[in-house]
């Protein structure tokens, strides 16, 4: 599970360390820490754990006086190690030059194997040209991150990192756009092979996501465009570059906010499907899911009816599959909001009878950005809602 935001500073973290092995009633939240280290400002941040819940990973990008640094930190248990310095560069290139780290991303296998990647951007003092490096660095068998390298460089064509996914005995992969390019880099044992490109499009609906299976084969899935098909590439658990891409959605049917999807219910691309003309204010949530080991997917089946203005998100525990998106309402009477609205689809021969949706989030707070994970052979939903009347957060 990985997780990235943009924060003020500091960074302070709290976690709920090692509670995927404890009985619920003793599942309890670590008292918050600050990891940033004193005089460093927080830009941007990502946090990874194994699926154990084990080990963890935080990549940190911001500033500290004059400089623009990159740090790691380790964590097992309760324990955090102290941070490791990788990137550490002038902020300024002379009088309107500068550099900018941005886009940190971070995995952790199940083995505690951990892998991070950012994007360094230059501009030049003389032409005002941008230029881009992809960085990355692994872990070592004494568990510290080494000394970080470039994977790709590029002045021509604008880099964005958007998925680092980890598994067992130092497998990795690493996604990014290079301008209208989706590629991809494996790690196999302490080998990277060469950057591929395995899609193209003009105008991506919403970043390609990146997703690992248990058994180690990776998902690429996208949107070219709103209204386009669903595309997707697979590595195969044992194999050392993506498929061919493919189309995973029906022909003809028009989609959008594609999703690699993964979790110890299996894998799949999940996407918005367009509703029928009759009834144009809502759609649906489709899901293909990945045959084990073979590299191609199932015919697509429908999840769940949707009356939404984002993007869904869907978790694949053991039992089935678990859904959740904002739910869109029509402002009619005062205090009517958007909702978070989830529902769990039990495990059946068919895959498509599901359970009726049910509202999480009590009105009239407005729920933000949800969050969905499986655990096991259950599922975390969490949202985020504005600051109450008397101030308050949740």
């Amino acid at each position: 599970m990985n997780r990235s935001r943009r924060v003020a500073l500091p960074l302070t973290f709290a976690a709920a360390l090692g509670c995927a092995a404890a009985p619920a009633a003793q599942a309890a939240v670590s008292p918050s820490r600050v990891v940033s280290g004193s005089g460093f400002g927080v830009r941007d941040f990502s946090i990874a754990m194994n699926p154990a819940g084990a080990r963890f990973a935080v990549a940190l990008v911001g500033e500290r006086g004059t400089r623009v640094q990159v740090l790691t930190r380790l964590g097992r248990g309760e324990r955090l190690q102290a941070a490791r310095r990788l990137e550490d560069l002038r902020g300024r290139n002379g009088r309107g030059g500068f550099v900018r780290i941005s886009d940190p991303m971070t995995a952790v296998a199940r083995d505690g194997d951990a892998i991070a990647a950012w994007i360094v951007t230059t501009v030049a003092r003389r032409d005002g040209q941008p230029s881009y490096r992809l960085r990355v660095s692994t872990t070592s068998a004494n568990g510290s991150f080494r000394r970080p390298r470039t994977l790709v460089s590029s002045r021509s064509s604008q880099l964005a990192l958007f998925g680092v996914v980890a598994g067992r005995r130092g497998r990795a992969v690493v996604g990014w756009l290079r301008g209208n390019r989706v590629e991809v880099v494996v790690r196999r044992g302490s080998r990277i092979g060469a950057p591929r490109v395995i899609g193209s499009s003009r105008d991506f609906d919403g970043p390609p996501q990146l997703t690992m299976s248990a058994s180690g084969a990776a998902i690429a899935a996208w949107t070219p465009a709103r209204g386009s098909a669903a595309m997707a590439s697979v590595l195969r658990a044992t194999g050392r570059r993506f498929g061919r891409t493919r189309r995973v959605s029906s022909a003809g049917e028009p989609t959008a906010y594609a999703r690699a999807v993964a979790g110890p219910g299996g894998a799949g691309v999940a996407w918005t499907a367009a509703a029928p003309l009759t009834d144009p204010a809502s759609g649906v949530l489709r899901l293909a899911r990945l045959r084990t080991g073979a590299g191609t997917f199932a015919a697509p089946v429908t999840i769940a009816g949707l009356d939404t203005d984002g993007a869904p998100h869907v978790a694949l525990p053991r039992l089935g599959v678990v859904t959740a998106w904002r739910q869109f309402t029509t402002h009619t009477e005062p205090g009517d909001t958007d909702s978070i609205t989830a529902s769990r689809l039990e495990a059946s021969a068919s895959w498509v009878a599901g359970a009726a949706p049910r509202r999480l989030s009590e009105p009239p707070a407005l729920a933000l950005r949800p969050v969905l994970a499986a655990l096991g052979d259950r599922a975390l939903v969490a949202w985020r809602s504005p600051p109450a009347r008397d101030g308050s957060r949740r």
